[in-house]
């Protein structure tokens, strides 16, 4: 049998920067393999053996290039191979798959006339990214969210209840970051009268479920109004630095009632804590998702504040894990690892909606006029138009915050902003 017969379908590859190969296939495997911790322990036969889930599947794919210009493509293949990132692989069998190149080996045959082999492996990666909107990203960051009070939930149920002190202990920490919200950020909603009437509706009702709040009860209602108390705020507008500044003095303030003992009672202290300052982290996610930045120095700022408040937090929380550390195991307090898990996956959505919108953005030209000019002519000049329905003169005077006198002349030396 022929080498031509053999191969009966082809496979098409889709590099990076969008370049398209269509080669032969004959046929090829796939490995999976399991990701296990073995234990073994000292004095006990045999390992204890954890199942940690799947690596990524290996593919080593065998392709030909035939032809009169086979030595053409392949050339062209070997160097799209160069390319970063990720392929589109239209398997024959498989169908569509997302695979990163990992080695790849060409064959020139000059017996076999008109063919070029190639012996390749590739690895389908579990970080799939596909291009997607910066609305879609939004919507991802709000659906983690979601998820996140649902986790925050689970926070406040581990709180001790076996007596009054403990019950006293934990309605005193939440007491203590409901009045820290009511003292910070229910001052943003003081401009907007629905806002303002759902967060006293919240606090209502955070407020009754707190008095209620006794020996064998949970704390799902309580979990869920102060959520709403912390999260209604966030509405107000689509500015970012405002509104984040609020949320970051609301985590310090929380910080500030972490006890200087490590007893039961602290114990049901430090996770209202964590619950409170989870939900200021929460609020932070959807304060970047519905935030319009006009500038990549303004993206840039907010990632940093993200990345500023992420640490601090994570680490003063694990400082806090450390000083219950050296009490019996069953008096320990550890952070809840869903929590942790969920906030992490949240927060990676947030700074690849942030990086999105970095290179989405103009960047930005700075001007210090030589000569007196009008802001109108300076639009014309440097934007070639005043835009549509004048959006050029309208993004020139609120990006440079112009009133009164300058709308009409600015100074020589005055300094003043382009987007390009």
């Amino acid at each position: 049998m022929s080498w031509a017969n053999e191969v009966k379908d082809e496979i098409e590859l889709k590099s990076p920067d969008g370049n398209v190969f269509n080669a032969k296939w004959r046929k090829d495997s796939r490995t999976s393999e399991k990701k296990l911790g073995i234990f073994s322990i000292p004095k006990f036969d045999g390992d204890i053996v954890q199942d940690m889930g799947i690596k990524s599947t290996l593919y080593p794919l065998t392709i030909y290039f035939d032809g009169m210009f086979h030595h053409f493509f392949a050339n062209r293949f070997q160097q799209a191979l160069k390319e970063r990132g990720q392929w589109e692989v239209v398997h024959p069998v498989e169908g569509a798959l997302i695979l990163q190149p990992v080695r790849f080996t060409e064959n020139i045959d000059t017996v076999d006339e008109n063919v070029t082999e190639f012996q390749t492996e590739w690895i389908e990666p579990a970080n799939v990214e596909r291009l997607i909107s910066p609305d879609e990203l939004a919507s991802s960051i709000l659906s983690t969210a979601l998820i996140l009070i649902e986790d925050c939930a689970a926070i406040l149920k581990q709180v001790r209840a076996e007596s009054y002190a403990l019950i006293n202990a934990t309605i005193t920490i939440l007491n203590r970051i409901g009045g820290a919200m009511n003292s910070i950020i229910q001052e943003l909603t003081a401009t907007n009268a629905l806002l303002y009437e759902s967060y006293q509706d919240a606090k209502a009702a955070f407020n009754s479920a707190l008095a209620n709040y006794g020996i064998g009860d949970d704390t799902d209602d309580i979990a869920e109004s102060q959520t709403n108390m912390a999260t209604i705020p966030t509405e107000v507008s689509n500015d970012f630095s405002t509104r984040y500044s609020y949320y970051e003095r609301l985590s310090e303030t929380i910080f500030e009632f972490v006890p200087d003992t490590i007893t039961d009672e602290d114990y049901n202290t430090i996770v209202g804590l964590e619950f409170g300052v989870t939900l200021s982290l929460l609020a932070v996610a959807e304060i970047i998702a519905t935030s319009e930045f006009n500038s990549r120095s303004e993206v840039i700022s907010a990632i940093e504040n993200l990345t500023t408040i992420l640490n601090n937090s994570i680490a003063t929380v694990e400082e806090i894990q450390d000083n219950f550390s050296g009490l019996r195991i069953d008096q320990q307090y550890y952070s809840n690892t869903q929590t942790y898990t969920t906030l992490i996956n949240l927060y990676t959505l947030c700074f690849r909606f942030l990086i999105q919108q970095f290179f989405d953005l103009k960047v930005e030209k700075k001007i210090i006029l030589k000569n007196s000019r009008s802001p109108l002519e300076i639009t014309v000049t440097e934007y070639g138009s005043l835009g549509l329905n004048d959006e050029n003169y309208d993004l020139f005077l609120e990006s440079n915050e112009l009133t009164g006198n300058e709308i009409l002349l600015l100074p020589i030396g005055k300094e003043v902003v382009i987007y390009v």
